[in-house]
């Protein structure tokens, strides 16, 4: 989410340049807007803090993983966006912190998978976004 990447700019370098206006826009047709991402992603970060603590709920419902962008999509709207993805991922690194070192290889409540593998999805899924994001600015600004 922030400091020096390999892969490109950090999704912290990235949503600066986004208005809400332009977060908004779908233009790459076929493709999630920024403020789309944005809302799923911090979904998503939730999700796993919540499966940390022994949620066992299953995949989430369409609107939980692609919560809809706010009808009133003021720049107001956009900054809370933002500071609540942030806040999303600061608090999962917080709880991540804190998990026993035995807790990484075991599986997740619910799910075929261990601790690991889905920290390590959380960090892909972030960073898959943001890849998108960078090509979304690319395309906004041609």
């Amino acid at each position: 989410m922030t400091g020096e990447m390999w892969h490109g700019s950090a999704i912290a370098e990235l949503l600066p340049h986004f208005t809400a206006t332009q977060a908004r826009q779908h233009p790459i047709a076929g493709a999630h807007s920024v403020w789309e991402l944005v809302l799923h992603m911090t979904a998503w970060a939730d999700i796993v803090a919540q499966r940390l603590d022994g949620d066992t709920q299953g995949y989430p419902a369409p609107d939980v993983d692609w919560p809809p962008v706010p009808a009133a999509a003021t720049a107001q709207a956009w900054a809370r966006a933002k500071t609540r993805l942030f806040a999303a991922y600061e608090t999962l690194a917080a709880r991540v912190e804190s998990l026993p070192e035995e807790r990484f290889a075991k599986t997740v409540d619910g799910q075929d998978y261990t601790t690991a593998v889905m920290l390590d999805g959380v960090v892909e899924h972030a960073a898959y976004h943001g890849g998108q994001m960078a090509m979304l600015w690319r395309a906004l600004s041609t």
